[in-house]
């Protein structure tokens, strides 16, 4: 018997998993597994809505559905009355908070890295 790294063996113990409800008639295509050893460079794409609660000229506050982290730069694009703006913002602070329907949210001070015309044009619209 050959000693397994623990991820591989997880890996392994999936791939059982995945024969077993492969073969149950289900005509569902099954990516391989691949198995990660060291660190990888690399850009992780998330898209969240988030729902802006406050705004001054340095940035907004803005309600998350998940936590974000503080000193994290986001490209975030506001929209409004089909208008989008795309920007850089940098987390400031992040606090956990409710919303209105008692879910948890996650409030993030966020400064904007830079202020496009478009921007200003669009708060002065909203205002």
């Amino acid at each position: 018997m050959s000693t397994l790294l623990p991820a591989r063996r997880r890996a392994e113990k999936f791939a059982a998993l995945v024969d077993a409800t492969s073969s149950t008639g289900a005509d569902e295509p099954y990516a391989p597994l691949l198995e990660v050893v060291g660190a990888l460079w690399g850009t992780l794409e998330v898209h969240k809505q988030a729902r802006v609660r406050d705004m001054n000229q340095d940035g907004p506050l803005l309600e998350y559905p998940v936590p974000v982290v503080p000193d994290t730069v986001h490209a975030v694009t506001f929209a409004h009355n089909g208008q989008r703006v795309s920007l850089d913002v940098r987390v400031r602070h992040v606090q956990a908070g409710r919303a209105a329907d008692g879910t948890t949210v996650y409030l993030a001070g966020v400064e904007f890295l830079s202020v496009p015309a478009a921007l200003l044009e669009l708060v002065a619209g909203v205002s």
